[in-house]
């Protein structure tokens, strides 16, 4: 595509969670697109029309601690919380996407819920994607632009005797890295992205952080 340069791959593959069985479960991808398309990515996804939306949590409506947009392949929407969003189709950039995701994850992505970080202070809480609306089959890729963030993964409450319950990893996701949470991880493991102070957070290169995650939806059960 004209937008963006086309430059030779300097990806680094690590695998950071096996099952029993040396199945992959978490995989990042540093530098999964270069720095070059990773600016021109981060300034096109700035015009995207953000929202903050409100989630259902625990009984109540609150609204979301960042800003969210979506798309879909074929225009079908996606619940999670409470919260549908009405998702645009594919465009340029996202079809970008998609084929790095599909060369490096072998997985095609029909829908990609984004958010926008706008401060340090913007955070999503533990949790794991494991809505009925999602094929539990598939990956959920996801992409990180802008401001390095933690991504911090534990064992659920339910299946930990820790308290307080420790990170089984925390890994830094930087500008055009990419995690693929493998068939497995959600049931498994819970993510989020805590607040950080701007102690923690050295050397600010961007204003925000805009993430995007790739996901399969489960069309036979959406039909249902």
């Amino acid at each position: 595509m004209d937008k963006f340069i086309k430059i030779s791959s300097v990806t680094k593959k690590k695998i950071l969670l096996k099952d029993v069985n040396n199945k992959p479960l978490l995989i990042k991808y540093e530098y999964g697109f270069t720095n070059v398309e990773s600016n021109k990515l981060y300034d096109e996804f700035l015009n995207c029309e953000w929202k903050t939306q409100k989630i259902k949590m625990v009984g109540k409506w609150v609204e979301q601690a960042r800003q969210t947009f979506a798309y879909s392949k074929s225009g079908e929407t996606y619940t999670y919380s409470g919260l549908t969003i009405s998702p645009v189709k594919y465009d340029e950039k996202i079809e970008f996407i998609e084929k790095r995701v599909k060369k490096l994850c072998n997985q095609e992505c029909d829908y990609y819920l984004c958010n926008k970080y706008n401060n340090l202070k913007n955070y999503i809480s533990e949790h794991s994607d494991d809505e009925s609306d999602l094929d539990k089959n598939s990956s959920i890729v996801s992409i990180s632009l802008g401001q390095k963030r933690r991504f911090v993964i534990k064992i659920p409450k339910s299946k930990s005797t820790e308290n307080p319950r420790k990170p089984v990893l925390i890994v830094e996701m930087k500008h055009g890295d990419i995690i693929e949470m493998c068939s497995g991880f959600q049931s498994r493991y819970t993510h989020s992205v805590p607040k950080m102070t701007k102690l923690e957070q050295k050397n600010i290169t961007h204003q925000y952080r805009i993430n995007l995650t790739g996901r399969v939806l489960n069309i036979n059960n959406m039909l249902c």
